[in-house]
């Protein structure tokens, strides 16, 4: 019975998820949500990039696979990405949910575990699309650098959660991240949650 509770991927929480490309700011504008939140908060990177596997094991297996895009492959990706929803699960109570990306590729592959992937996703609550400039991306992060901003609204889209636009080109860091807090706490049905 505990099992079964325990894998009933609804969640009773404030999940916000921050959307866009590399070099926009998505982790700087979290760690600056979390040191002006005056309630808990997790942070969980969903991303797939080699630094944030949740489990070296998993990683290692997935690296060292001889064929570049398997069946297999995926079903390692699905595991890990379980893995970090566990780990969401475990420290929902009262806290605000902040996840940094999502894998975006797989909503819109033709792969059969795609399924599964949107089944234990956790569904936001509340989307930041972040925003910048192309020269500001290119000065962050010059060799993650790529044209890539219609997979991230076009998630956003996909995910028929209400999107908030953020552009961090001219918004200073700490102003960015007080706006994205004033919009969490403008709707009370998102936040009484945390409270209550």
């Amino acid at each position: 019975f505990y099992l079964k509770s325990y894998f009933n991927w609804k969640f009773n929480s404030n999940i916000i998820l921050f959307l866009g490309s590399d070099g926009v700011g998505k982790t700087t504008l979290i760690k600056n949500m979390q040191s002006l939140l005056k309630s808990k908060s997790f942070y969980m990177h969903m991303g797939i990039s080699k630094k944030h596997w949740y489990s070296n094991f998993l990683k290692n297996i997935f690296i060292k696979s001889q064929h570049k895009y398997t069946f297999f492959k995926s079903l390692i990706l699905l595991i890990d990405l379980s893995l970090k929803v566990l780990m969401i699960k475990k420290n929902i109570k009262k806290h605000f949910i902040l996840i940094d990306r999502y894998p975006g590729y797989i909503f819109f592959s033709d792969s059969f575990l795609k399924f599964f992937y949107k089944i234990i996703l956790p569904k936001p609550d509340l989307i930041f699309l972040i925003t910048a400039s192309s020269k500001s991306r290119k000065i962050r992060k010059p060799l993650e650098y790529k044209k890539d901003e219609v997979k991230w609204i076009r998630l956003a889209k996909s995910l028929k959660v209400k999107a908030f636009n953020l552009n961090s080109t001219s918004l200073p860091k700490k102003v960015m991240a007080k706006k994205a807090i004033k919009i969490v706490f403008s709707n009370k049905k998102f936040y009484n949650k945390i409270f209550y």
